[in-house]
């Protein structure tokens, strides 16, 4: 390939290389309503068109200045992103991690410096919509899903899960780390206990 993506000096940006091996960087915008913007693309399609990543505030303030923002480029533009998730419990910590070839489909994360509570969604851009991947009876113990990775159609996303299993007569349940899959057409959850 003859580009990378990432962050350069601390904010979202491509890196073009010449055919010669020179390298210059293109900065990516961020939103407007940031005062002092961070952040980098995290994934991208495989034609470059389509970026994801996070921006933050460039706050270290976790008691409500620390901010992530969800963040989607295409051809170079941000794009908005109707109804996506920006986080929970009062906090705004909300990144993108993944998107299909075709641009359509993004795995996005809430709360990714609170390890226990990281909470998985798939958002899909052209019905503007997200779902939390997962189930209400999978999430009724405290069991949440901890990493997730996407086929390049978009269709498929696996991962790990921390499952927790209250035992019977005692005040510490059994934990576990286990794979999962997710089927985004079907939106059928797979958790794989045996």
């Amino acid at each position: 390939g003859k580009m990378a993506v990432g962050s350069h000096r601390g904010k979202p940006a491509i890196c073009h290389i010449g055919d010669n091996g020179n390298v210059s960087w293109e900065y990516l915008p961020t939103p407007a309503t940031i005062a002092t913007p961070r952040g980098h693309v995290i994934a991208t399609t495989p034609d470059g068109s389509c970026m994801v990543g996070t921006v933050t505030n460039n706050s270290m303030d976790f008691d409500g200045g620390y901010q992530e923002h969800p963040v989607m480029w295409k051809n170079g533009k941000l794009v908005e992103l109707p109804n996506i998730p920006t986080g929970r419990f009062g906090y705004k910590l909300s990144r993108l991690i993944d998107i299909s070839a075709d641009g359509n489909v993004i795995i996005g994360g809430l709360h990714y410096i609170y390890p226990a509570e990281i909470q998985h969604y798939v958002y899909y851009v052209n019905e503007q919509k997200a779902e939390i991947i997962g189930t209400d009876q999978f999430f009724s113990t405290g069991s949440t899903v901890t990493t997730a990775c996407m086929s390049t159609s978009g269709e498929w996303i696996a991962g790990k899960a921390r499952l927790i299993t209250p035992i019977e007569g005692s005040q510490f349940p059994d934990e576990q780390i286990i794979p999962y899959r997710y089927n985004t057409r079907t939106k059928e959850f797979t958790p794989y206990t045996t």
